[in-house]
């Protein structure tokens, strides 16, 4: 009976590697691409030339999957309680994607290519159909510590996932309101496509932060951290990049959305900073005794 459970717990472990591994590559390289070349991306998958509005919000999508390869690397390969984080982040993402998929698919059936479209449900599909499994076989764990005397730290955590959730939930409800006063162009349904999609992974991102709260130690938490900073850093560096360089597309009214992922990638370095050298100060401590 050992046995068998020895058995089945290494052939978790294993799938779970190889799910993580492959997911997390196929992240990076999508990542990759739409941060760094969001103008052939988006004339192929919309096949018309397209703007600086969808290079800007493609690059921002690009730039929050180069955040879930990270944690995937990062969390992927640990105990249940904290790769949970992962499966439910690749699973909430492809759940709203698929959504999104069929949304277009039906309301504006002519803005992408019908194969594109098939491909990508199969592939949001296939996602939400393994990561529950993984999530079920996991026993959809959650860590059960509370950090009761780091309210200032657990206050963070939170108000980031409230951030991440209205952000992103304005994002999917009117992207046309958010950008029609930066915008120097005439928007259309594909603009409001990519802004709902940057918004639906916007949204992911509560689930790491939720979940850090519940983590003991301080390395831990500072994995949410890092992965929070990574997504600010590149959507700052995107929104810098569209001011400047689309300047014929974008007008004076992207500084507000500069000054707020400016302040948030502060705030996320600032208090990375405090977690490294709290876990120094606790190592000396350790090895003084």
């Amino acid at each position: 009976m050992s046995d068998t459970k020895a058995s089945r717990t290494l052939l978790e472990m294993q799938l779970r590697r190889v799910l993580v591994t492959v997911d997390a590559a196929i992240c990076c390289l999508l990542g990759v691409a739409l941060f760094f070349a969001p103008g052939p991306i988006g004339d192929l998958i919309f096949n018309r030339s397209t703007d600086g509005i969808h290079w800007h919000l493609l690059r921002c999508v690009g730039g929050q999957l180069l955040g879930g390869a990270f944690v995937l690397h990062k969390l992927g390969y640990s105990s249940p309680e904290f790769a949970s984080s992962c499966y439910l982040l690749r699973f909430l993402g492809a759940a709203l994607s698929l959504l999104l998929l069929y949304n277009s698919s039906s309301m504006t059936p002519d803005l992408i290519p019908a194969q594109y479209i098939r491909i990508a449900k199969w592939w949001c599909f296939i996602s939400v159909i393994v990561y529950f499994l993984m999530q079920t076989i996991s026993g959809w764990p959650l860590c059960r510590w509370f950090n009761v005397a780091s309210p200032f730290a657990n206050s963070l955590y939170q108000l980031d996932s409230i951030a991440s959730i209205a952000i992103g939930s304005a994002w999917i409800a009117f992207p046309k309101w958010l950008l029609h006063r930066q915008v120097n162009v005439e928007m259309d349904e594909s603009h409001e496509l990519c802004g709902r999609l940057m918004g639906a992974y916007f949204i992911t991102g509560y689930l790491v932060s939720t979940h850090a709260v519940h983590w003991k130690e301080d390395y831990q938490r500072a994995i949410a951290v890092d992965t929070r900073a990574v997504i600010c850093i590149s959507i700052l560096m995107a929104q810098v990049w569209s001011q400047y360089a689309y300047r014929e597309h974008w007008g004076g009214g992207h500084w507000i959305g500069i000054s707020l992922f400016s302040s948030w990638t502060i705030i996320c370095l600032l208090y990375r900073a405090y977690l490294t050298l709290n876990n120094r100060q606790d190592r000396r401590h350790v090895k003084t005794k």
